[in-house]
Parts: structure tokens; sequence; C-alpha cells
């Protein structure tokens, strides 16, 4: 075997199994591979949840030349290190590369820190990659790939020059797809690419610096709807579109959504179920209406925060109303599911913020524990990131390592701190919901062949999103009464106490979500039962959990 391409499971006690997916950028690296004569697989111990030493044996099963990790997030790349150390540690003497995002930002670091790398690849890597096997196979090293930071003969790193980013992302083969099966048996959602880069400027992010800056580029609507037509023919019926941004404001980018739209419909797919995330201000009500026509059951909106001093340090270049407009537009539409993303908690923000963004949740109406919790993480190469780290505000326990910082406001500082002890108490309970998402997706596939049953399934369904939301809200209100408490008190709150309400209030909600978990098992076993395809487990977790509720 030439090559191995991998990615490996992030070490996260709270996985969050929602959110598993196909890695298209594995699928992309090897249709590459394949297209220029070389033997390729394919581990992605991420959906197939293998831990370091299963990843380590399933990689020398193939006995690969090369092994090429895929390691974009920076809060993942530990578990990275570790296989590539157990793999060594086993013997294997092949040439190690790794590429995306955080690599190609610390590509210096990479080879510095982490002896057995022998590669770091920067940038897009379908080019690259081929090139890196053509040498390494023909025993020649690196010096001069365009695109690849390695070790000289005298063991010093040299980065070679930048590689051009693919002009035409036409030009580039279809991804191979060997984990279609698997995620069709877990009834995911898979990925579909249209588009490469963002045209946004926001000081969170890092994707600008990934695609230097350069305008995003995007695929022909014909070539988007062959290859969904494609995996239509396979069964496929949802897609996730991976896109860093689906479209932008522009008329031109809207008209290309339009002309997708009609080609789906032309090519009789208009039963789709597809999942894709925007801006606030690309959300037009007829871009929507038309998407609906083909399935659109579920956007994303990245809308970071409800109040407008946060919004101009991220340089969203948009307001508090504009954000809730959108959301309004989407719901008014009729899209099914509207999922936002919130990052609250910011080096500068005041208790005026967390105010305004307690209200601004609360016009949204629906959303989740992360949406209350979440903050600006200083992930590597952001400009917000860069500015920190310029103000020596920037705590690390190690150069990969995301970090912390200190809020200016004293107080905030002690309302995050009690956020995060709530965020712990809430992690039972937010395993359940992770549980209920799973069982509600297996539910769902159950139900496609068993059309009668789709009312119960609805009225579960609904039940599982109205739990998702008085989740969330729980700790909206826990937040906003602890905020008014540290008013009343001049910030002498009383942790302790809070943190017993908390642990009262959450341990409620959980009783609340295995009741739920029971039923969805129980109507899960009466499916399998029809199909003749119970598995005896069921019946005994329905049994058991039936007990722990009563007791």
């Amino acid at each position: 075997m030439d090559c191995v391409l991998v990615q490996c499971l992030p070490q996260n006690e709270l996985y969050d199994a929602r959110y598993q997916s196909e890695n298209l950028a594995l699928g992309y690296l090897s249709s590459s591979l394949r297209k220029n004569g070389f033997t390729v697989a394919v581990l992605d111990a991420h959906l197939e949840e293998l831990a370091p030493q299963q990843t380590v044996d399933a990689i020398l099963r193939y006995q690969p030349m090369i092994v090429g990790f895929s390691s974009s997030a920076q809060d993942s790349i530990s578990s990275t290190f570790e296989v590539a150390k157990l793999l060594r540690a086993s013997g294997y003497q092949g040439h190690i590369t790794i590429g995306g995002h955080f690599p190609t930002y610390e590509h210096q670091k990479f080879l510095e820190y982490i002896s057995e790398l022998d590669s770091v690849v920067r940038g897009e890597g379908e080019l690259t990659i081929v090139e890196i096997v053509q040498r390494v196979r023909e025993g020649r090293n690196l010096i001069g790939v365009k695109g690849v930071t390695c070790r000289d003969e005298a063991n010093k790193i040299v980065a070679n020059s930048d590689r051009e980013l693919v002009e035409v992302l036409d030009t580039l083969p279809l991804p191979d797809r060997p984990t279609l099966h698997h995620l069709m048996s877990k009834n995911r959602r898979v990925s579909i690419l249209a588009s490469r880069g963002c045209y946004a400027r926001c000081t969170f992010c890092s994707i600008q610096t990934f695609f230097n800056y350069r305008p995003r580029r995007v695929r022909k609507t014909e070539n988007v709807v062959s290859e969904m037509k494609a995996l239509y023919d396979q069964g496929v019926r949802k897609f996730k579109f991976v896109d860093d941004l689906f479209m932008d404001p522009s008329k031109k980018s809207q008209e290309w959504v339009k002309d997708l739209c009609y080609k789906l419909k032309e090519a009789d797919m208009t039963d789709l179920n597809i999942w894709l995330q925007v801006r606030a201000v690309c959300v037009k009500e007829d871009i929507f209406k038309e998407l609906l026509g083909v399935g659109l059951k579920k956007v994303f909106l990245g809308l970071e925060s409800g109040h407008a001093d946060t919004l101009k340090r991220y340089r969203k270049d948009i307001t508090p109303e504009q954000n809730l407009e959108a959301v309004q537009v989407l719901k008014r539409v009729g899209v099914p599911e509207i999922s936002i993303g919130m990052m609250i908690f910011e080096p500068d923000l005041t208790v005026q913020g967390i105010r305004d963004n307690i209200e601004f949740l609360k016009k949204i109406g629906s959303f989740d524990i992360r949406d209350v919790t979440g903050r600006f993480l200083p992930y590597a190469a952001t400009p917000l990131t860069e500015q920190l780290l310029q103000e020596n505000r920037i705590k690390r326990n190690s150069w990969y390592d995301i970090g912390s910082y200190d809020f200016l406001d004293p107080t905030v500082g002690l309302l995050f701190e009690m956020v995060n002890r709530y965020s712990d108490i809430a992690r039972p309970s937010l395993k359940a919901v992770y549980q209920l998402d799973g069982l509600v997706r297996h539910l769902e596939a159950r139900v496609q062949r068993h059309v009668s049953y789709y009312k119960e399934y609805s009225e579960i369904r609904r039940q599982v999103e109205n739990y998702i939301n008085e989740h969330g809200q729980l700790m909206l209100h826990l937040v906003q009464d602890t905020v008014e408490a540290a008013d009343r008190e001049n910030g002498e709150i009383s942790l302790k106490q809070w943190y017993d309400v908390a642990e009262r209030m959450f341990k409620d909600v959980e009783k609340t979500a295995y009741m739920l978990i029971a039923e969805i098992r129980e109507l899960v076993t009466e499916l399998e039962l029809i199909d003749g395809s119970v598995d005896s487990i069921h019946i005994a977790e329905v049994k058991v959990l039936g007990t722990v509720i009563n007791e």
C-alpha cells in the first residue's frame, strides 16, 4: 500500500457525536492519489470511533509506505500526536506526514517538537500529497516540493515555497467515499463541497489565513448536482454542505443558489434533506423559499453575539438587530431546524454585554446550552488571537494548547468561572442530549420503512427538540439569576449556594432525558420486532432505564 490517510478520534470526555461526519478532505486526497496511479486507503478513526491503539493496529494492517494524518482541529491535535508516537513505538519506519489548518499555521513547531513526523503539508493538499508519495516512492527527499515543510539531510527544518491554490475546483477528481455505507447505516448526512473560502474578515476565524486571503472559489452548479445525483442513485438523501460559507451576499452568489435549486428539480431531486451554513447577512426570503423547495431541513447561522460591541470586536459587520431579523426570516419561511452559533464570552466583554446576550437569546427563543456558555477560543492564526498574543494576555500550557485569557472585567471572569462550573454540573444531562440525538436518528431510519409510525416519531422528535431547548433555557435563566445576584451583592456571591442550585436543577432535567430515552428505545424495539431484527439488549435497556426512572 502506498498511502493510508487517517483522521484520529478526538480525545474529549464530552465528545459531541452529533457533529460526527464524513471527512471530505480525506476523500479528495484519496481520489487525487488514485487518479495518479497510487494505491491508497482511508481510515477515518473519528467516524469509526477507534481509540489510538486501535487506530495504529488498523494502519499497520495496510503496511503503508506513507501515513498521512488530516488534523485541522487544534483541540484534537493531541490524539494525532499519540497515534504517531504509538505508530513509531510499534516499529513503523515509513514516512509520516500531516496536514490541515493548524499544521499549516504551526508547521515549523510540528517538526521541532514531534520527532515522529517527517513532513507537514501546508494549505490545500490534493496536488502536494501526490508529489510527496512520488518522491518517497523514488527514495528522494522533499526539498523543493511546494507547500511542504520537511527536514533536509542535515536534519535542518526547511519550509519550501507555498503551493498555489487550485484555481478551478472542478478540475479536482470527485472525492472517494469509502465511509459512505458507514454513514448511511448511521443515518448521517453525506458531505458535499460546493466552494472553498470566505469573503468575510472575522477576527475569530483563520479561514482567510489558510487560503492566503484569496477570493472564494465556487464550483459549477451542474457539477455539484451531478455529484449529488450519483449519490442520490445510491440511496443518499441527506446532504451536508461543508463549505466555509454556502453563499455570500452578492447577486452572483444568489443566482448561483437559484440555479442549483433549478438543476436539482430538473434532476428530480426534491426529496432531499439538506444542511448548510450561512452568515445572517446572506439570509433572503426568496432564496430560502427556493432551497426549501428542494429539501432544505437545517440551517446553521453563525451569529456569535447579541452585543453590539462584541460584534464590532469580532468584525462581523452586522448588528444584533440584523442577526435577529435573519432568524425571524428563516422561521417565517418555514425552515424546519435553525441552529445558531454563539460566542458570548470574549476577552473584553462587560457585564452589560452578558445582559445584552441574555435578552438577545430570549428573543431568538430556541437554542441549546452551548449558545449560553460559548466563548471565543484563541485558535492559532486568527486576528484576535494575534492581538491577544501581542498584548501578552494568552496563557498556554504548551505550544499546541488553545489556551485561555483573563477578562478585562473581573466580574465577567467570576461569572465565566461560575458558568464553567454550571457546565460541568450539566454534563450528565448533556451526554443524555447526545444520546437522544443518536436514538432519534436511529428511529428516523426505522420509521422510513414503517410510515404508519410517522406520527409517533414526529411527536417524540418534537419532545426531544423541546427538551434540548428547555435544557438551554435552564442554563440561560441560571446565568441571568447569577448576574442579578452579582449585581445585588457587589460580586460577593456564594459560589457553593449557586452550585447547589445548579446541581438540583440539572438533576431534575436529567431524569426527563432518561424518560425520553426509554420511550424512544421502546418504539425502536417495537419496529425491530416487526422487521425481525430486534436486538435483545434494547429490551433489557428499556427495563433498566424504567427501573432507574422509577427509583
